[in-house]
This record gives C-alpha cells, sequence and structure tokens, in this order.
C-alpha cells in the first residue's frame, strides 16, 4: 500500500508578508488537542509515513514543539517548513532529534529584494543572512556531536522581485544544504502582479545552476501535494490559477474517502519526492 506525506498547514498566522503566499485559508484553527487528534487520524490510516509542519509560521502555531514530537512518537518522519526568523539556538536544540529534515524559505540574498517581496516583518525586520549561515552551522555542527542525520533544505519561490538575482554565491556558501528547491510563483488571488513566465523561470534555473547542491526544479504544484489546512481539512489544488478548495475534513471523513477526493497526480507526486 503506497504511502504519502502530508504536509500540515497547522496556522496561517506568519510573521512575514510575502505577497505569493497562497496560504490563506480563511478558517479557524484547531486547538493544540484537536491537532494531536487530526495527527493521530493521519498516523492510523496507514496511508501516510511523514508528516511536515507548513504555515503561515508553524512557529507561531502554541505547541507546535509539543505536536512535533507527537508526531515523530506517533511513528512519522517529521520534517518542518519555516522562515527561519524565530528559529533560535534554543529552539533547534530542542526540535532536532524528532525532526529529518528542516526546510527554510530564502527569496532572496539581498535584503532590499527581501523586503519587496514581504519576506520581512511589519517593522522591516527580516532573516538576515548572517543567521542563516548560524543557523544551517549550528544544525551541522548538531548533527556531528549527536550523530544526528536532520538534513537542511532551502526552498525559493522565483518571482518578478527575484527573478534577476544570483543566488550562487549565497546558496553554496551554506553548510549542510541537501537540497534547494526553486518554485515558480503560482497565480492565486491577489498576487498576478509577482508572476512570471515559464521562460524567465527557466532562464533564472539555468543561471543558477549549482554543482554543490542537489536542485529540484517545480514549475507547477499543481495536484502533487497532499495538504490539510488548520482546521483539519484535506485541501484540492486544481492548478490553472483556480481557488484551492477543500474536500473534507478528517475528523467526518475517512484519510482513504480524503485521498481520492484530492484528485492526486500519482506520477507528478513521486517524481516530487523521488530525491
Amino acid at each position: 500500500m503506497a504511502q504519502y506525506k502530508l504536509n500540515f498547514h497547522v496556522t496561517e498566522n506568519c510573521n512575514f508578508n510575502c505577497k505569493f503566499c497562497f496560504a490563506r485559508y480563511e478558517t479557524k484553527e484547531l486547538s493544540l488537542e484537536e491537532k494531536k487528534q487530526a495527527i493521530a487520524k493521519i498516523a492510523e490510516s496507514g496511508r501516510f509515513s511523514e508528516i511536515n509542519f507548513a504555515g503561515g509560521e508553524p512557529f507561531l502555531c502554541k505547541g507546535i514543539e509539543e505536536l512535533i514530537l507527537f508526531s515523530y512518537n506517533q511513528g512519522l518522519k517529521v520534517s518542518v517548513i519555516t522562515n527561519g526568523f524565530l528559529l533560535t539556538n534554543d529552539v533547534l536544540a530542542r526540535i532536532l532529534p524528532y525532526i529529518s529534515m528542516l526546510g527554510i524559505s530564502v527569496h532572496s540574498f539581498n535584503d532590499t529584494t527581501k523586503c519587496a517581496i514581504g519576506a520581512c516583518t511589519n517593522k522591516g525586520e527580516i532573516l538576515s543572512n548572517q543567521r542563516l549561515t548560524e543557523i544551517c552551522k549550528f544544525i551541522e555542527e548538531w548533527n556531528h556531536q549527536k550523530k544526528s542525520s536532520c538534513q537542511i533544505k532551502i526552498n525559493t519561490v522565483v518571482c518578478k522581485e527575484n527573478k534577476e538575482e544570483d543566488f550562487l554565491l549565497g546558496i553554496d556558501g551554506l553548510q549542510g544544504i541537501k537540497r534547494w528547491k526553486l518554485l515558480r510563483c503560482q497565480a492565486f488571488g491577489k498576487n498576478q502582479n509577482m508572476l512570471i513566465s515559464k521562460q524567465e523561470y527557466a532562464s533564472f534555473c539555468k543561471r543558477n545552476q549549482s554543482k554543490l547542491v542537489s536542485q529540484v526544479f517545480e514549475d507547477d504544484m499543481s495536484r502533487s501535494y497532499i495538504m490539510m489546512n488548520p482546521t483539519g481539512d484535506f485541501i484540492s489544488n486544481p492548478g490553472n490559477g483556480k481557488r484551492y478548495e477543500n474536500v473534507g475534513s478528517v475528523f467526518s471523513e475517512s484519510v482513504e474517502l480524503l485521498l481520492k477526493k484530492i484528485n492526486l497526480d500519482e506520477t507528478e507526486y513521486r517524481q516530487r519526492y523521488a530525491s
């Protein structure tokens, strides 16, 4: 029986305001105990071997560290995608024993571009390149000292504001990067002014081919992610700029039925996670 990876968007709250972000579900959020119940249902279904905590910004979710440990104890492989701004060394030390991968969203190495994208707080605070370097170094030293294996992944959304940027010096200078995922900005809602063409995306990718880091290129995200929103609803992504749709709740329908409802492209899904 095929097993999958669930992207659990535990909150839509975020300390950044990236203009291309699609994670706006306009919904309330489960309590901590309800989130545990949802995770337990996912684990008990036998259809998922991995869970990825995303947002919004997952470290704004109350009890996120407890959810990470709970998922780990449920036998799920755990990863987290974050903008990195709230990652202190103390937080890292508490979560690293239980996660297999930490993904950090890095949409520019230029401070002005970060703010133009919205990858900053309302006060204009950013994840500095220095702090990003420190986080990667901390994880690498942790892995060495603890004989652990938390991998580091960088996610970059290629959009109008960063399409001409040279990322290679910044990416290749980071320690321990396992993967660099480059996603073309997808159409939804009011982000039309951030979109780029397929040709512009291809040009960016060609110019930013790394010889040091394994890369994943994602021109289209539709029908190849399995997502659950902050209230435990599975989300369908039809693509073509169409709005994401709730297809049913893990609290009222079987996981097996929900998997059928999301219209997953199995081939695209397996290719995405092959690396």
